[in-house]
């Protein structure tokens, strides 16, 4: 557990514990080593994939049992440990 973080670009000093993120393969890909990586600017975040977690688990547990939360807190929910500067 811990922050939802995007793949397929740097990783982002913010991320908690960053340093481990050294030992993931992604980092030493030349694709996946720039601010936007496989993404162009301004893509959205629904074009961009993610680390899997508890939010996004929360997120479709919510929206497949039907929730009655509006699309903004679901957005909420998804994204709440997203940090990026």
């Amino acid at each position: 557990v811990g922050d939802t973080y995007p793949l397929g670009c740097a990783f982002d000093e913010s991320n908690v514990h960053h340093k481990y993120f050294a030992e993931n393969p992604d980092s030493k890909n030349p694709a996946y080593t720039t601010k936007n990586g496989v993404y162009k600017e301004g893509c959205g975040l629904d074009s961009v994939y993610m680390s899997w977690g508890h939010d996004d688990y929360m997120y479709l547990v919510a929206k497949e049992n039907k929730t009655t939360l509006p699309s903004p807190a679901l957005f909420i929910v998804r994204y709440h440990s997203f940090y990026r500067k």
